[in-house]
């Protein structure tokens, strides 16, 4: 098998550090430095001007996206180009990731718990702790949900997420792990690129795996289905059915459908 290893950025040189320095002064430097010969490489790098002036940007993220999809690749980072290398901040940078909203892609989940937030969500909440039931109403975690939102948006939903937190687990809530719990009232409708499987989880333990569990993967929230209570969430045999269903699409074994996700996963890192 033939490796490259891919750089993307450069924080330090001649022992001394750069972060102070821009994004752009230090890709300069990175490129400066290194020979492209063998197995080394640079991340590709596609400057967008004028943002959010400049109209085209939307259709060239979405070209840049598409190519990048075409070669295993899950998405693009988006940085501006003046800022320093801030430590455990995303506060110059996202990703983006584009989803094709269909029925089969969006899932109502009850909010059973939530994360601490890291970064720039420090002292706030990070991610959401999602769950479906089963026919006695017991619920069971299957993902964590970031909430990548406007503030505005994350302060609102903060406000309602403080409302339901709980010194415990709520009865009902099996195998949760979450900073804080919640009362499961909250039902969101949520979008997601496509199924994995995973130890952290139980659905779908001993008929889609044996030792794994139903998860999704890059989780967004659609909208809050203030319409639904916890006894209209997607239950525990729909989201089987629907797993079962994608792997007869594709062909593959769960085995295999396991293996490729970690793959991509592992080559896009």
């Amino acid at each position: 098998l033939n490796f490259s290893f891919f750089i993307f950025d450069m924080i330090a040189k001649d022992g001394s550090f750069l972060l102070d320095q821009s994004l752009a002064s230090r890709r300069k430097m990175l490129e400066e430095g290194f020979d492209r010969s063998g197995p080394l490489e640079f991340m590709k790098l596609v400057e967008c001007k004028k943002i959010p002036v400049d109209t085209n940007l939307m259709p060239r993220l979405k070209e840049e996206f598409n190519s990048a999809k075409k070669k295993g690749y899950e998405g693009l980072i988006v940085k501006l180009a003046r800022s320093p290398y801030l430590v455990r901040s995303r506060r110059n940078w996202f990703k983006l990731k584009f989803f094709e909203k269909s029925g089969k892609e969006t899932l109502d989940l009850v909010i059973v718990g939530a994360q601490k937030g890291r970064g720039a969500l420090e002292g706030t909440y990070g991610s959401l702790v999602c769950a479906v039931r089963d026919s006695n109403d017991k619920l069971f975690p299957v993902t964590k949900l970031s909430l990548a939102m406007s503030a505005p948006e994350r302060a609102k939903l903060t406000e309602k997420i403080d409302a339901l937190r709980v010194d415990f687990s709520a009865p009902g809530v099996e195998n949760l792990s979450a900073d804080f719990y919640l009362k499961p009232e909250l039902v969101f409708e949520v979008a997601f690129d496509c199924f994995s499987l995973s130890h952290e989880y139980s659905v779908g333990q001993g008929v889609v795996d044996e030792k794994k569990g139903i998860s999704l993967r890059f989780p967004v929230i659609i909208r809050q289905r203030e319409d639904k209570g916890v006894k209209d969430a997607t239950t525990v045999d729909e989201l089987i059915t629907q797993f079962q269903a994608l792997q007869g699409e594709s062909g593959q074994s769960t085995e295999s459908m396991s293996n490729e996700v970690k793959n991509k996963t592992e080559g896009s890192n």
